[in-house]
């Protein structure tokens, strides 16, 4: 993806603190119909940040149908998690999506 920026040092960072043997979803949190006091609804990780999943989380996606190829794939991965595979999605700050605009000149010039 060309608008995709990684730190693999930092993933690894990360990664180290989740047993991989355990179902994990990380990524930035959207919510779908989810109320004003946290009610309701679902989250879900926002694609255009990148998700990451453990091997037993995409053992549990496996459990689910996808209801057409018009489905937000995004959102139906976070009912999908919630719902029928039962994993949480655990929101982490260190994925996230903006426009390539939105980065300073500071941020992406050493990383090209």
């Amino acid at each position: 993806d060309d608008d995709t920026i990684m730190n693999f040092a930092r993933l690894q960072r990360l990664l180290a603190c989740y047993d991989p043997g355990e179902g994990i979803l990380l990524g930035e949190r959207y919510g779908f119909g989810v109320g004003y006091q946290g009610t309701g609804g679902y989250s879900y990780p926002t694609g255009g940040s990148g998700m990451i999943l453990s091997r037993e989380a995409v053992k549990g996606v496996l459990r689910c149908r996808c209801s057409g190829p018009e489905a937000p794939d995004d959102m139906f991965l976070g009912g999908c998690f919630e719902y029928k595979a039962r994993i949480p999605m655990i929101p982490s700050k260190s994925l996230h999506q903006t426009y390539p605009s939105q980065y300073s000149q500071e941020m992406l010039s050493h990383r090209s």
